[in-house]
């Protein structure tokens, strides 16, 4: 069961930069296969031939990223669903505990995740919330007073260690 979801994209996906169809996005394994024994190790450049064009229009390429209106969502459509399903599935069941880490979230695109966690958390009493953010650890305060959520503003590598370590001293 695929228990991810990558709501900005997936560098492991290219697609078409028109996009030509909402299908047009493709493994970026073999294109990097081909290409990589032809990098120049002085210029780090390709020849132009083993640049990726889109199977279907022979347009640009670029990765299955959100970074513009060309990006293509339905490449994460069973993404999307599953969480869905899970997330309706566990908020409904108010004998389960959802705990949301949410590492390095801010206010590039906050409608795309900050904001429904926060939305979460604040209209769930069985949703939790760990923010680790350096410049925006800030979670609800409705939920922060109630000691559902808390924010973390380090080094994200050292909060979770910090936390591991919490987690297992208090089993022993």
């Amino acid at each position: 069961m695929n228990r991810f979801l990558s709501t900005q994209g997936d560098y492991s996906l290219l697609q078409c930069l028109k996009p030509c169809s909402i299908e047009s996005f493709y493994d970026v394994r073999p294109y990097l296969q081909r290409a990589l024994p032809h990098v120049n190790p002085e210029t780090m450049e390709i020849p132009s031939e083993y640049i990726p064009q889109c199977p279907r229009c022979k347009g640009p390429m670029f990765f299955c990223v959100r970074g513009g209106n060309w990006f293509i969502e339905s490449a994460f459509k069973e993404q999307r669903q599953g969480y869905h399903d899970f997330l309706h599935r566990i908020l409904e069941n108010q004998n389960e505990t959802l705990t949301i880490i949410e590492i390095g979230v801010g206010f590039n695109t906050p409608s795309v995740l900050r904001w429904p966690m926060d939305q979460i958390v604040t209209k769930c009493k069985n949703a939790r919330l760990i923010r680790i953010n350096v410049h925006a650890p800030d979670v609800p305060d409705r939920a922060r007073k109630e000691k559902r959520a808390l924010g973390f503003d380090g080094d994200a590598a050292g909060v979770v260690r910090q936390l591991r370590d919490l987690i297992l001293s208090n089993k022993t």
